[in-house]
């Protein structure tokens, strides 16, 4: 289903920008994912990937893999999850929220990201996210969407 999903998706993009986009699919558990693309690129697109290598030891090279990747003044542009949802102390206003959240979504437990085995995978929280991108030389950087554990993360590489 996510392949159609994806094919769908890059059709459109694909029917409007032409030979000016590529769509590249890479495994980022691999160390060499990035030495087989045709970068450099104007920027980079990730949507809910990043988060399922879990911890910064292995995010961390991916965010410099992609800064690598983009020509100067190239933008990364990464809709992923966090882990805050999982961490907010129990009896602070925020951990409330998620609870609220989680009920008006017709479930006992906050946000999370299930997969097929039933265990929720969890990420590093936003303020990791935004210093990593930063320690990997990007610029810019900032959080232009939260939504719960939902973030929507920009960084530009410097000219």
């Amino acid at each position: 289903p996510n392949s159609a999903r994806l094919a769908r998706a890059w059709s459109s993009i694909a029917a409007e920008f032409g030979d000016r986009a590529q769509y590249q699919q890479s495994d980022l558990t691999d160390v060499h994912w990035a030495q087989n693309l045709d970068g450099p690129f104007d920027a980079v697109v990730s949507a809910l990937a990043i988060h399922n290598l879990g911890a910064g030891i292995e995010i961390r090279p991916v965010y410099a893999a992609v800064r690598s990747l983009l020509r100067p003044g190239g933008w990364f542009f990464n809709l992923d999850l966090v882990l805050d949802v999982l961490l907010s102390p129990v009896d602070t206003p925020l951990a409330g929220l998620y609870s609220r959240a989680a009920a008006s979504a017709g479930t006992s437990r906050p946000p999370g990201h299930q997969h097929g085995s039933g265990t929720i995978i969890g990420a590093p929280g936003l303020k990791d996210h935004l210093d990593w991108l930063r320690d990997a030389g990007f610029d810019s950087v900032d959080c232009i969407r939260k939504h719960l554990s939902e973030v929507f993360l920009v960084a530009r590489r410097p000219t």
